[in-house]
């Protein structure tokens, strides 16, 4: 018997409209100047208000210690909770954390202690009280924060601000995992940042506020936003963390929507200008630079809408965004990391969002080259199955075997569709029909949009 299965992406070719989009390249030079520097000061908040999210660490529970303690509390649960995390790049950077019950075992973690000094003991650090709340019977929220610790820049040690949420599923027991039976398999224990370095920055004749933020929560302000190798998403997707750049544009005083939203980059793109932003590990400044720079121009051409892309490098990720409009792209070797598109079709406005998968091609921008950069249509359909054997996934299914369907689709450059909408609604989830070897047909179904 077959399932349905989520709907991961869908295309427009797949309701008769093409989108291939074509981009030329052509190659142009400036000059740089000196740079200036500019002191930040950091800001106590919770970035969520800013309408930015961030990754922070993901944290594994253990019933153990994985550094060596000389002195640890009293705790109140005969199941103490450790997690490790990990804060600059000096050669001790693990940081202990153990989560306790101050009501007793099974009463839920609501105490919170920190290595502040990364000590290795606990005598000399507050206990941190948190708020604990049920979801249901067997699921429960812990929030701690904003938690300080101290870390070690080489040139100087400062204050990092942290918060901590932990999620427990059925408390009554701890399902634990590993060779030594140590590693808590039903909660999940998740670090992120509660601020960012701020202050004003000049960039060309024009001055805006801007804002640093540790977007993967390991206390480094300075790492550029880019694909990680070791990390993938559904459909070979590409993942990239690093650090961001908030800068006020509008000068309103907020920092709102994407377009103040940047990856930290080698370069950056700021009034239409290019510049070189240098931060330290520590965040506490800013050094801004017109570099020299060789340029390639991306066209996009006439009738294809407005169209918002990102382009990888080991530089990090550059964000480009208009409608009919050429773009200036400093020469590197890129890969598409993601495009939104945005159409109109007999009056009617479709948007498609896609992002860059591990089988998109990388392509090399050489001063005189011109490139053309292809994705969109022709679309790919891919539909993959599997059954669970055990609880485990296996992909040779025998008569009477339960299958669960995938749909995804693809474009040219190799990108994963994930969103598609005609105007304000997506469209209606496609069908199947599954039939035998004699063409007879012996299932049906509705994918559903995940």
């Amino acid at each position: 018997m077959f399932r349905r299965f989520s709907l991961f992406s869908l295309t427009p070719s797949a309701y008769g409209l093409s989108i291939g989009i074509e981009l030329f390249v052509v190659f142009i030079l400036t000059i740089s100047v000196g740079a200036d520097e500019y002191e930040l000061q950091y800001k106590i908040l919770d970035l969520r208000q800013e309408g930015v999210f961030t990754m922070g660490q993901y944290l594994r529970p253990s019933t153990q210690s994985e550094e060596k303690l000389s002195a640890e509390p009293q705790y109140r649960s005969k199941t103490p909770v450790y997690v490790t995390a990990t804060f600059g790049s000096d050669a001790d950077s693990k940081y202990t954390i153990v989560l306790d019950e101050s009501k007793g075992t099974g009463r839920g973690y609501d105490v919170l202690y920190v290595d502040r000094n990364n000590d290795e003991k606990f005598t000399d650090d507050p206990k941190i009280v948190g708020n604990i709340r049920q979801q249901g019977r067997d699921f429960t929220v812990g929030n701690f924060g904003p938690v300080e610790v101290m870390v070690d820049y080489g040139d100087r040690t400062v204050p990092y601000y942290f918060s901590v949420e932990h999620n427990l599923y059925s408390q009554q027991r701890m399902q634990l995992s590993g060779q030594d039976g140590r590693y808590i398999e039903n909660m999940n224990v998740r670090l992120e940042t509660s601020g960012y370095y701020t202050g004003v920055v000049q960039f060309g004749e024009s001055q805006h506020q801007i804002a640093v933020i540790d977007f993967n929560g390991n206390g480094l302000f300075n790492e550029y936003f880019k694909p990680q190798s070791d990390m993938r998403n559904p459909e070979e997707r590409l993942y990239a963390i690093g650090d961001q750049i908030l800068i006020d544009l509008n000068g309103d005083g907020r920092f709102t929507g994407n377009k103040e939203l940047y990856p930290y980059a080698k370069y950056l793109q700021v009034n239409g200008n290019w510049y070189s932003l240098a931060i330290p590990a520590h965040g506490g400044k800013v050094e801004v630079q017109t570099p020299d720079l060789k340029f390639g121009t991306i066209k996009i051409p006439d009738g294809m809408g407005s169209c918002s892309f990102q382009l990888a490098s080991s530089n990090g990720i550059l964000n480009f965004e208009g409608t009919g409009q050429e773009f200036q792209v400093p020469a590197d070797t890129y890969q598409l990391y993601s495009h939104i598109t945005q159409v109109k079709d007999s009056s009617v406005n479709w948007r498609y969002d896609a992002i860059g998968t591990v089988s998109g091609k990388q392509f090399q921008i050489a001063e005189g080259d011109i490139f053309i950069l292809r994705f969109g249509a022709p679309i790919r359909v891919n539909v993959s199955y599997y059954y669970s054997l055990g609880g485990q996934i296996a992909h040779k299914p025998k008569a009477g075997d339960t299958i669960e369907l995938s749909l995804t689709l693809s474009g040219q450059g190799g990108e994963a569709y994930t969103n598609i909408q005609r105007g304000q609604d997506r469209p209606p989830a496609p069908t199947f029909v599954v039939v035998d070897e004699a063409g007879k047909n012996v299932a049906q179904g509705t994918f559903e949009y995940g």
